[in-house]
């Protein structure tokens, strides 16, 4: 499968459109520059180009940007 077809996928399965928007590109420069590497290129293009969050096998994908769900004691999972 390719990775068109995986974000084809994920946007098929959101077809009530309540995935939140995409995050913006200054939250992935800021992820990448904090951890020292780039993103996995699929994982940026789905939060670039599908969502910020709410995507994966349980919809958990974590949110770049939302401040309002904690993984752990961390707000941002910049944080984590």
């Amino acid at each position: 499968m390719t990775d068109d077809e995986i974000i084809h996928r994920i946007r098929e399965q959101d077809a009530a459109g309540e995935l939140p928007t995409p995050a913006p590109p200054e939250a992935v420069a800021e992820l990448e520059t904090a951890v020292g590497h780039p993103m996995p290129p699929l994982l940026k293009r789905i939060h670039l180009e599908v969502a910020d969050d709410g995507f994966g096998r349980w919809g958990e994908a974590l949110s770049l940007t939302d401040t309002t769900y904690n993984f752990s004691d961390s707000g941002r999972l910049l944080e984590e």
